[in-house]
């Protein structure tokens, strides 16, 4: 760092005498609170910088995630579930990466298969397809419901079927 001589903080002490209203003001320009910006302007100003930005940067973007995703998988399972992704992929190699309900495998669908637990006890029970998630969650886990819908089908089946 460059020392001031005497000469030249007496320049600059001479200044601040001469101009002493300016910096007054200045000093107190800077802690008067200025109006905040409108919330939905500063949500479009942030909304079309992170737009930018992930225009630039899409490789960048791309080697964190691929970085991270492991790692918040994990957390998210141990979160949700209590189980660790080790846990996940044994589950996964066990029912051969298929649903345990319609056996179609993650291959063959467009997301990976959902744990499925009890809602009571939060114990694991499997790996589900998002569609048969979905028909467990809709019905509550009900038996009764899912026998009702079953007899519903076969009364169905039969109506159509002249043989009996």
């Amino acid at each position: 760092m460059k020392k001031i001589s005497q000469k030249e903080r007496g320049y600059f002490k001479q200044y601040y005498l001469d101009h002493k209203d300016y910096f007054k003001q200045r000093h107190i320009d800077s802690y008067i609170r200025k109006p905040k910006k409108d919330p939905i302007e500063r949500s479009k100003h942030r909304d079309s910088y992170l737009k930018q930005y992930r225009k630039n940067n899409k490789e960048d973007i791309q080697k964190y995630r691929d970085k991270i995703k492991p790692h918040f998988n994990d957390y998210l399972l141990r979160r949700n579930y209590n189980i660790t992704l080790e846990d996940y992929n044994e589950l996964f190699i066990k029912q051969e990466g298929c649903c345990a309900i319609c056996h179609r495998h993650q291959n063959d669908l467009k997301r990976k298969l959902s744990v499925d637990h009890n809602h009571t006890t939060e114990k694991v029970r499997g790996l589900l397809c998002d569609k048969c998630n979905l028909t467990l969650g809709n019905v509550h886990e009900n038996i009764q419901i899912l026998l009702n819908m079953i007899h519903y089908l076969n009364k169905e089946i039969e109506a159509l079927d002249p043989q009996e």
